[in-house]
């Protein structure tokens, strides 16, 4: 098994362009605060975990998504709980990250691109729905999923809130 772990690690190997390495700032481990609205005027706040590592000769990023956390995962035994894996391979030609994401009982496609200072993943289903990351720092990040209206608008459905576990 340890030899699989090493097969699947990575380091940047320059299979990535320095200017495409948008993932990098993610990379470590992080805790987060996830904040939804699964029933109309009610929102909920729930602790989660997420991790990002590079994967295949530096090629790709793989993360793992808890949500909740590990500590309060048993406690809460929620329906829609996540614990997820992505990964995301960067396609020189399109110049993108080519993404799947899945969990128990699903997996989603999308393709993410830098759109100014933003991340943006636009799912391959429905491209009306984005997936985001932003305000990208040393030690924090905020994570957003939305549906982008006929009007251009944005109306979030999800956002994340993390900082870099120390």
């Amino acid at each position: 098994m340890e030899d699989f772990w090493k097969l699947l690690q990575g380091e940047r190997a320059g299979i990535i362009p320095a200017d495409a390495d948008w993932f990098a700032p993610l990379l470590g481990d992080w805790d987060f605060i996830h904040e939804d609205e699964p029933e109309p005027g009610k929102k909920r706040f729930l602790k989660g975990e997420w991790s990002f590592r590079r994967v295949l000769e530096g090629a790709g990023i793989e993360d793992v998504f808890i949500c909740p956390s590990r500590a309060e995962r048993d406690a809460l035994a929620l329906p829609d709980a996540e614990y997820g894996v992505a990964l995301r391979v960067y396609d020189p030609e399109r110049r993108c990250y080519n993404m799947v994401y899945t969990v128990l009982g699903g997996m989603v496609r999308l393709c993410f691109r830098q759109e100014g200072e933003r991340l943006v993943g636009r799912l391959l289903v429905a491209p009306f729905e984005r997936w985001g990351f932003s305000d990208i720092r040393e030690d924090s990040f905020v994570w957003r999923k939305w549906i982008e209206e006929p009007d251009g608008g944005e109306r979030v459905l999800a956002q994340i809130r993390a900082r870099r576990r120390r």
